[in-house]
C-alpha cells in the first residue's frame, strides 16, 4: 500500500510544483559546531538545489532557505541552540533571512517516520505555501532568528 501512496504523493507533488519557477536553492545543517551541511538526493522529487559542500565556511548568501536538522536532537532541544544558529557565519545575510525561511526539523520525529511521511514533511519544508499535510508543530517549526 505504502508504494500506491508514494506514487500518489510524487503525483502531487509534480502537479503543484510544475507552477513553481526554478529550483529552490537551500543549504541543509546537522551540526553546528563543524558546520557541517547535508548532502542527499533525496531531495530530487521537490525541485531543490543542494547548495551545501563539504568544506564551505559560511551559508551563502543565494541560498532561499536553510533547513536545521540536528542530529538526534528533537524540536525543543535544537530551539535551546537558537543563539548558536542566529551566530551562523552568513546566515544574516542570507535570502533565506530575507524571506523568513529558517526551518528546524525534529530529527528524532523525521527519523522515526516512513519514508512517504519524510516526503510529505520535506514538501511542507520547502513550499510551506503550497503542502499542509498536519506535520507543523511536531515534525518542523518556522524559525524567527
Amino acid at each position: 500500500m505504502e508504494n500506491a501512496d508514494k506514487e500518489e504523493l510524487l503525483t502531487l507533488i509534480a502537479h503543484k510544483l510544475r507552477f513553481v519557477e526554478g529550483p529552490l536553492s537551500w543549504i541543509g545543517i546537522n551540526d553546528l559546531e563543524s558546520l557541517t551541511f547535508m548532502r542527499n538526493d533525496y531531495f530530487e522529487p521537490l525541485k531543490v538545489k543542494n547548495l551545501g559542500e563539504a568544506f564551505m565556511l559560511q551559508i551563502p548568501k543565494e541560498a532561499n532557505l536553510v533547513l536545521i536538522q540536528l542530529q538526534n536532537q528533537g524540536i525543543q532541544q535544537a530551539i535551546s541552540a537558537l543563539p548558536q544558529i542566529s551566530a551562523l557565519a552568513g546566515l544574516q545575510e542570507s535570502m533565506a533571512k530575507l524571506h523568513g525561511n529558517i526551518f528546524l526539523i525534529d530529527d528524532l520525529v523525521f527519523n522515526a517516520a516512513s519514508d512517504l511521511v519524510q516526503l510529505e514533511i520535506l514538501a511542507e519544508v520547502f513550499y510551506h505555501k503550497f503542502f499542509a499535510f498536519g506535520h507543523e508543530g511536531e515534525a518542523w517549526v518556522k524559525l524567527s532568528v
